[in-house]
This record gives C-alpha cells, structure tokens and sequence, in this order.
C-alpha cells in the first residue's frame, strides 16, 4: 500500500480550511440583508456618515421639527473629522469601524446598508481563518475544521455581528490577537519581528473597535505568565507586543477620553440604579448563559428549556476540554481557548456588578468571545476522538483508522444536523428582541402616509433615524415627550388640516386613549392603526 505524502496531508489541510472559511462566508452573506437595520444601527450609519445635521436632529427633534428631504439632506456625507467629533461628543463609541464605513462609502460613493453590511460578512470569514490557524496549532485537521464549523452554524453571532456595528471586526481582532499571542509564546526565544508587530497592531485595533477588546489584556497576561513563569525574558515579545498595541489605542484616548466619560455618566444618570455588588453574579451569569452565548445557539430565544438543555451541554464540553485532550500542545490551546471565552464573561460581568445599572452589560457583547468558545469545545470532542482512538489502536492497529474516521464522521453529522437546522430556521425567525424591522415596518407606512402628513414619535429615540434610512417621502416628524394637551397643540399645530401619525416603540397601546381623546377634542379622529410587531402607528385625520 502507498503511502500518503506530507505534502498530501498539506494539501488536504489547505483544502479543509478554504472550505471551512468560505462556508462561514457563505452562511453570514446569506444572512447579510435579513432584517434591514433597526434604531441603534441606523444611530451608527449616520455617525458613519458624519451627518452632523441628522444626529443633532435626533435629539433636538422636539424643540425643532424636521421635514425629511428639505430641511436636512438625510444622507449627506461629511468628513472623516466630522465623523471623529461625533463619536467624540455624542457616543461613547471607539473609532475604527465608522472610520472603515465612512471610508468605504466616500471611495465607492455607494449608501448601500447592505454593501456596509459585507463588510462584517469579510470580518467573519478573516476571524474564522484566525481560529482554524489557532486551532490547528495543536487539534488535528478535523478538530480545527469542527471549531470552524460550529462558528459558521453560530446563530447568535450570525444575528448579532451581521448588525451594522463593530462586533464582527471587533470578533476579527480577538481571535488573530489570541492566535498571536499563542505564536509570541510558542517559541519566546525565536520570536519573530512580524509576530509582535502583528500582535501590536491587531490588538490596538481591536482596543480602537469595542470597549469589551480590552478584557483580552489581563487573560492574554494571564496565559503568557503560565507558559513563561519567571523566565522575565520570555515576556518580553508579548510585553513589546502591548505597548504597540497601547500607543495606538492611546491616540483615541487622549483625544477623546474626558467627553466620552462625561457621555457614560450622563447614561448613567439616565439609567439610574444601585452599585449591586457581587451579590449579583450568579444572576447576571446565569442571564448571560440562558441568553444564549453558546457556539451551537437555539436560534431567537424559542424556549427555555432548550436554551438550559445547550447551556449544560456546552458547560460539559468546556470543563471537559483540558482532560480529553491528549497532546500537551492541544491542551495549551484548548486552555488559552477557554481562557478567553470564559474569562473575558467573568470580567466584564464582574466590573459590571460595581457600576451603575446603565446599558453596557447586554448578552451580545460577548459575541465577541464565541469562537473561543467554539474552539474550546472542538477541542475536547477531538480530544474524545484521540483517546478513543488510542484505545482502539493498541489493540487493532488494522481497525483503528477506519474506527477515527468514522468517530469523526459521526461527529461532524451531529454538528451538522444540529447548526444546519439552527441556520435554516434564521430565514423564518423574527428579528432579535431588541431589534425592530424598521425596513419592513417603514415600506407599510409608506402605502398609508402622504406627503405633507405629521409623523410623532412616542418616545424620542433613534426610531426617526431608523425611519430616515427608508423613507421615501418628505413629512414633517417630532416627539411627543410626554402625555400632556400642551404636547398635542404643538404637533397639531405643526401642519394644520394635515393626518397626524403616532409612532410608538414602547409597547402597544400606551398613552393611545390619551392621545386619542386629546386629538378628538381638537376635531381629529383615529382613522387608522397599524400595528408592525412592537411598532404600532396611529393615524389621526380631521373630518374623516
């Protein structure tokens, strides 16, 4: 019998990895356009933009009506300075990614949202080549291509980093940082020049993309004091590596750290609650988990039985991973691997729990550490298959390979048939729970609205920037801030004898009989009421 070359081998791992790599290219470009964009992605597209005039007016609205079209061009595209001076005085985001779409859309001179969607469609795919390259640094070929496999068929990320914001480069940056990180360490002594400027950059950029990046500092120091130990020398690739890193994100710090706090503090203030203390772990561990932060998701949150069944399931492969895994390279990555996904949630729940109640700690965040969490359970499943098949091959030698072959096939269609189904259901599911169709919800309300007609928003939010993303008319829009007769004056006196829509976000039905026997008062009656999942709109007309 012949034997197979290494360059087969080579050949054959190569082949692996390109099918892998385009199969999660392939599933987040199908999945790229399936919601439109919602309130806070519409928020980001016009920071992208560095449409001043359109962010002011979301948040002066009530104070100064705008009339789509006329008084504002909704997609007039700034400079790359503006956009800085927006992130810097009104969000408390990083740079990178808006710098990225502001970029693309001033060289291709499109609009297009889905074009600036591909973007993160590419960002996953170059993050699913960072995690075949760490895998493979100590899984056989098959364990790398199911850590792959298991990140393609991840639905929340897929929900998720397919959104218009930074998750999905931010995804990119953890996973070539962490592989880094593990080559600076591989052999300390023999580290190469390219491999700690590599490290540098891609952490800074990532430290330059999503607050969260920053958690990879203590776990990355982490590994690297438990392969180095007192060997001082041995730290120094990975301790040039983060200076790199920390003078390139120190650029946006320094221009921008004083407004951005102040920002989080007024949020704070907004949000209000109590310092909850560790008290609240458990609890805001267990939210985090039951939402869904595994490799394999259950898709939109259909049931929580379910949601515990792969909570405990993914529990058992992640304890299991550093027993099952047989070679000492494989448990190095396997360690670093659950290191990152486990240690970077403890983090952030943990600092969380002495802050304020504010925003910052919602489940989809954390997508940012999902494919080490795919690697870690890849890695005990390929540390199963070796011990099984060592087993088998010290007593048939004649049998052992098919007997993998087979263990591999076995677990490569449980995967399949699991994450395939998961993926098919995202093209009949509904959008996640924070997210509102604002493309499907905006082309009913074009077939109801005329031009020249009020739209009020109830409450003020980022749903008149979602709205303007889609729509095709010029109409006048405000907020009602709050429930009182001298609101309704104000927006009936706004375009007198013209149909007065109500756009409520909150919830069906508040505040509908007050505004309803307001108007009434003033000769308008409800003459029409659409109710768009948690969108409900209500038309008021006079003498109708």
């Amino acid at each position: 019998m012949a034997m197979t070359k290494p360059a087969d081998h080579q050949l054959a791992g190569r082949c692996v990895m390109v099918g892998v790599v385009m199969l999660v290219l392939a599933v987040r470009l199908a999945h790229v356009d399936q919601h439109g964009i919602w309130e806070d992605e519409a928020f980001r597209y016009f920071l992208a933009l560095g449409n001043e005039d359109m962010i002011r007016a979301s948040h002066t609205l009530e104070g100064d009506p705008v009339r789509l079209g006329d008084d504002v061009q909704v997609h007039r595209l700034g400079s790359a300075g503006d956009v800085l001076r927006l992130l810097k005085h009104e969000s408390p985001y990083f740079p990178a990614y808006y710098l990225l779409m502001h970029t693309t859309m001033r060289v291709t001179g499109t609009r297009s949202l889905t074009a600036l969607k591909v973007w993160n469609a590419v960002f996953a795919a170059m993050g699913a080549l960072a995690l075949w390259l760490l895998a493979r640094e100590g899984l056989s070929v098959a364990g790398a291509a199911v850590a792959v496999v298991l990140y393609a068929c991840a639905t929340w990320d897929i929900g998720v980093s397919l959104q218009l914001k930074a998750q999905s480069l931010a995804v990119l940056c953890v996973m070539a940082s962490t592989w880094l990180v593990f080559r600076l360490m591989k052999e300390p002594a023999g580290t190469r020049l390219r491999d700690v400027l590599g490290y540098g950059v891609v952490l800074g950029l990532g430290l330059l993309t999503h607050g969260h990046v920053l958690f990879l500092l203590p776990l990355h120091a982490a590994f690297v004091a438990a392969t180095a130990r007192l060997r001082l020398r041995a730290w120094l690739p990975w301790v040039y590596g983060t200076a790199l890193a920390g003078a390139i994100a120190s650029s946006w710090v320094i221009y921008a750290a004083l407004t951005q706090l102040e920002h989080l503090r007024l949020v704070n203030e907004l949000f209000g609650g109590e310092y909850a203390g560790l008290s609240a772990l458990p609890g805001k561990l267990w939210g985090l988990a039951a939402t869904n932060l595994l490799p394999v998701s259950t898709g939109w949150g259909d049931g929580t039985d379910r949601i515990i069944i792969w909570t405990l399931i993914g529990m058992l492969f992640l304890g299991a991973t550093g027993l099952l895994t047989a070679s000492s390279r494989g448990r190095r990555v396997a360690r670093l691997a659950g290191l990152v996904s486990i240690g970077a949630v403890l983090l952030a729940v943990c600092s969380y729990c002495f802050m304020r109640q504010n925003q910052a700690l919602w489940p989809r965040y954390f997508v940012l550490f999902l494919p080490p969490a795919c690697l870690a359970v890849a890695a005990g499943l390929d540390g199963a298959v070796t011990r099984v098949w060592a087993l088998i091959h010290a007593r048939s030698s004649a049998r052992a390979r098919a007997v993998r072959g087979s263990l591999w096939v076995v677990v490569f269609g449980v995967v399949a048939v699991i994450g395939g189904r998961e993926v098919l259901r995202l093209r009949d599911a509904e959008p996640l729970d924070m997210q509102l169709d604002w493309r499907a919800a905006t082309d009913v309300l074009a077939e109801h609205v005329e031009p020249g007609d009020v739209i009020v928003h109830a409450p003020a939010d980022n749903a008149f920037l979602a709205l303007a993303c889609y729509w095709p008319m010029k109409n006048i829009h405000t907020v009602l801030s709050e429930a009182s007769a001298e609101q309704i004056d104000r927006i009936v006196a706004l375009a007198p004898g013209r149909s007065v829509w109500f756009v409520m976000t909150w919830g069906k039905g508040r505040h509908e009989a007050f505004v309803a026997a307001e108007m009434r008062r003033r000769g308008y009656e409800r003459a029409d009421r659409l109710a768009l999942r948690r969108l409900v709109a209500f038309e008021f007309a006079r003498g109708r």
